[in-house]
């Protein structure tokens, strides 16, 4: 169905994009830990000051990217679950700004004192981004399953409001019940599921065609049951 396609490929995007955001801050952290297995604390701090912060920075924008993507995916009595992710993703980018400045605040201060720098703060961020990534993929999985369960209902909705409207014309399911009777379709409801699904109106003329069709096929049907008999009794009357 296009409105699953439509759901796959948008959550394999934004899943894309987590990966991304992943593989960036661990590559980052990784080469901060391990100038300060070396001793290097300067240099550990200007990596994060530029790298890092850069990262987090690259994080926020990703976050706006899924952010944009529910949005212009524009689907239909949805409004409230993609007011809420997009409230979830708001939410996710200011703690990624709470996070880059206690994490500045607290190396400012670890530099100024000279004290040992350890890689507890360091270790802090990649926990807390990790932490808001697997929040993200929840909230998205979450949003996938309330979006078909809404399909599901507006579907079912939608099709017990045509069985509604046909009722109500009583002409029009007469000549469907007569279209199913002469075998043009399985059912009343896939009858009903046609006409609507393609725009079809039972104008007078057409109507007058379908029962003209449906009579010779009728005609038809009776006539080669008659010859069945015919068929049948012959060899007894013999």
């Amino acid at each position: 169905m296009v409105w699953r396609l439509g759901i796959d490929t948008l959550e394999e995007r934004i899943e894309k994009l987590l990966e991304e955001i992943k593989r960036s801050v661990e590559e980052t952290m990784s080469r901060i830990e391990d100038m300060l297995e070396r001793g290097d604390v300067k240099k550990a701090y200007n990596v994060w000051r530029s790298e890092g912060r850069r990262t987090l920075e690259g994080f926020r924008t990703k976050l706006r990217e899924i952010k944009n993507m529910l949005e212009k995916a524009e689907m239909k009595d949805l409004d409230e679950i993609s007011e809420t992710i997009n409230s979830y993703i708001e939410e996710s980018i200011k703690k990624i700004e709470d996070l880059e400045y206690r994490v500045e605040e607290k190396l400012q201060k670890i530099l100024k004192k000279k004290t040992k720098l350890t890689r507890t703060i360091f270790y802090s961020i990649k926990g807390n981004v990790l932490e808001i990534l697997d929040s993200t993929r929840q909230a998205v999985e979450e949003a996938r399953n309330r979006i078909e369960e809404s399909l599901k209902e507006l579907t079912d909705a939608l099709t017990s409001s045509y069985v509604v409207s046909v009722r109500l014309r009583k002409a029009d399911l007469e000549i469907i019940d007569e279209l199913v009777e002469a075998g043009i379709f399985k059912s009343r409801s896939e009858a009903v599921a046609f006409f609507t699904r393609k725009g079809i109106e039972l104008s007078d003329k057409w109507i007058e065609k379908i029962i003209e069709q449906v009579r010779k096929i009728k005609e038809l049907r009776k006539s080669i049951r008659e010859e069945i008999e015919k068929s049948i009794q012959k060899p007894k009357e013999q």
